[in-house]
């Protein structure tokens, strides 16, 4: 009679066991319904650095300091059309057009075990984590002072406003600074 009552027990209890990587922290998840980030929001990492949503269809790692922003990291994906990357059930992030057409992907579909997250890791790299810990993708990012970085008005270091309204598609964009 024990050996039936505990496996049932761990009939039970592996099912409830299977939730997100403690390493996950702030980040985008899979199977909740902020699984995205739309045009002008953001996914907030480490220290200054931040992923946006662009107008312009491209996702982009930036980095303040200083009161500049450094862009870190991109998808390439400028004029593509795109409006939003999210992750999905299966572990693939995904970038869509409005109409739901596919522009970009971390080509993750299948791999590792549910359920996922993004994140901006310790080295300022996106991550996309199964409830494993174990990355299954990671972006690849450029050096930290890229030759793309966007000069910003200079405000005391207090907030750091954007003065390239073109950028991010809206007029105005602030982050706080050091």
């Amino acid at each position: 009679m024990r050996q039936s009552t505990l496996l049932v027990f761990l009939a039970v209890a592996v099912p409830a066991y299977g939730g997100y990587c403690g390493d996950c922290g702030v980040s985008i998840r899979s199977d909740q319904s902020n699984n995205h980030l739309g045009i002008g929001e953001a996914l907030q990492g480490p220290s200054d650095v931040y992923a946006t949503m662009q107008g312009d269809g491209n996702l982009v790692i930036y980095q303040a300091e200083d009161c500049y922003y450094y862009s870190l990291w991109a998808t390439g994906t400028s004029n593509s059309g795109a409006t939003n990357i999210q992750i999905q059930p299966d572990g693939n992030f995904v970038m869509y057009q409005a109409g739901g057409t596919p522009v970009w992907a971390s080509q993750t579909g299948g791999q590792g075990q549910g359920p996922f997250c993004v994140r901006i890791n310790w080295d300022e790299r996106l991550e996309l984590l199964d409830s494993t810990c174990r990355a299954t993708w990671t972006s690849n990012n450029w050096s930290r002072r890229s030759s793309d970085s966007m000069a910003l008005d200079y405000c005391n270091c207090t907030r750091c406003v954007k003065s390239d309204p073109s950028a991010t598609g809206a007029n105005v964009t602030a982050i706080q600074g050091n």
